[in-house]
């Protein structure tokens, strides 16, 4: 062989023994990109590993295979180079999948396999089911029956909500909101839930044909120490301009988060005068609301509920800790419940004043103590009935 042909060669060797080199870094690269996350999740761990792409097959499965035709295409070329020619076009074409896959799955968060992620993580946690729900707020708001599974939500996802951070309120808005795949029921989230379970997906369809809060988010909720940030932002999806002109289902979606703050309700959000605050305005939004005419029948259980729920919460709040503040707010809020005419809702706000004043009223602490006395002797002032007859 002479220089000019050994000179060649080496070239040719080097050339795909490089390329070569190349495909293996592209099936290693995935699993390097820690930093990369979906809600938690590494991205590129669930590319290298999970993701499938044509024929069921993984994407690190697809690039290996490739590699292995880059190798044995490079070898055979330096071996002869002089009728082999279909070779260096499917190398031209291997350079270009691989390029194209480095571009549109490693460099760029490819909304695929984001979507796959979300649908691993977070689909399958309720399924459809005869099980009628156990939470009494649930059977208030006509939730479905249902059932919730075995599955869990993973460590990485409940460590990432744990930060708050534009990213981490961008990611629980997508997931949580009303356009979240949680509530997609198209034929390929059926298929999908046929498939890896063998079941139904939770039926989220409600009378006024608009999507309530998630069970997955409450799943999410009690296991948070970020409480008062997340039900305010629910409440900013699902509260506000999407049910502007649905007072039911603002108050559906009060009840079911209110009635999951009582259970389960940490320090972040029990005595949170910032919470109450902008609670309140959302009560009176909701309450002065008109009813659609489907649901007036069911209006009266649903308020009564409503605020028992809410004194509830002032009541283990007051409990928890003595804050005058947050006492001053509690008092406002009550107040924005009437004015000079009454109760601003939709019932007679006095044939249930004893009920719901039980819900507040501890005679053994002298914070809820005082607020019940405060209330209720507004209540006389507006109502006219002794105090005493109500908690009797």
């Amino acid at each position: 062989m002479d220089m000019i042909g050994l000179g060649s060669y080496n070239f040719k060797i080097n050339v795909w023994t490089i390329s070569f080199l190349l495909c293996l870094i592209m099936i290693m690269l995935p699993y390097m990109m820690k930093r990369r996350t979906v809600a938690g999740i590494n991205y590129g761990y669930f590319l290298g590993s999970k993701y499938k792409t044509l024929l069921g097959l993984r994407a690190n499965i697809i690039i290996l295979i490739m590699a292995m035709i880059q190798c044995y295409c490079s070898v055979s070329l330096c071996m002869d180079d002089t009728s082999k020619h279909w070779m260096n076009d499917l190398l031209l074409l291997n350079a270009i999948i691989l390029l194209s896959y480095f571009i549109f799955y490693i460099i760029i968060k490819n909304p695929r396999v984001k979507r796959e992620i979300l649908k691993a993580h977070f689909l399958g946690l309720y399924y459809d089911s005869d099980e009628i729900p156990e939470l009494k707020a649930d059977l208030v708001t006509n939730m479905s029956n249902g059932n919730c599974s075995k599955k869990i939500l993973s460590d990485d996802i409940l460590d990432y909500f744990e930060t708050i951070t534009p990213e981490t309120l961008c990611a629980f808005d997508e997931i949580f909101g009303p356009s979240s795949i949680l509530y997609n029921r198209s034929g390929s989230i059926k298929r999908f839930y046929k498939r890896h379970y063998a079941k139904k997906p939770y039926d989220y369809s409600t009378t006024s044909g608009l999507s309530p809060l998630s069970h997955e988010f409450f799943l999410l909720f009690q296991n948070n120490h970020q409480q008062e940030t997340y039900a305010l932002e629910i409440l900013r999806l699902f509260n506000t301009t999407y049910t502007k002109n649905f007072s039911d289902q603002k108050i559906d979606n009060l009840i079911r988060l209110m009635a999951h703050i009582n259970e389960c309700g940490n320090e972040s959000i029990l005595g949170s005068t910032k919470f109450l605050n902008q609670l309140t305005d959302y009560l009176v939004e909701a309450i002065e609301g008109e009813p659609h005419r489907d649901m007036i029948s069911y209006r009266e259980v649903k308020e009564v509920f409503l605020i028992k729920e809410v004194f509830g919460y002032i009541s283990k709040s007051l409990s928890a800790k003595e804050d005058k503040i947050f006492y001053v707010s509690a008092v406002n809020l009550n107040n924005r419940l009437h004015t000079s005419k009454g109760y601003i809702g939709h019932f007679n706000y006095k044939n249930h004043i004893g009920e719901i004043m039980k819900a507040v009223y501890n005679e053994k602490n002298n914070s809820t103590k005082q607020f019940s006395e405060k209330v209720l002797d507004d209540y006389k002032a507006l109502y006219s009935f002794q105090l005493m007859e109500l908690l009797n």
